[in-house]
């Protein structure tokens, strides 16, 4: 797997945490499907991004149902995806 590029050093990425739950919210910031990626950090000036996200993780119409209150206790990301 190619590693990120901290475009402002010009140095590879560390990978910093494996499997971070990420949601997906729609236009009306409601969630629509939710997969595992990495949080990868540049350790000269701390710029972190999240990639790699792999197949939907199971159980998701659940999960999204109360979202907000499983991403508060679990520490879960949401991305917001544009038009």
């Amino acid at each position: 797997m190619p590693k990120p590029v901290c475009v402002e050093c010009r140095m590879e990425m560390k990978v910093l945490k494996n499997g971070i739950v990420t949601i997906y919210l729609d236009n009306n910031k409601r969630p629509y499907k939710i997969r595992n990626g990495d949080m990868w950090i540049c350790k000269e000036c701390d710029t972190r991004v999240l990639v790699g996200f792999g197949n939907e993780t199971t159980g998701n119409e659940e999960f999204c149902k109360n979202y907000e209150a499983n991403a508060k206790a679990n520490g879960v990301y949401t991305l917001r995806v544009l038009p």
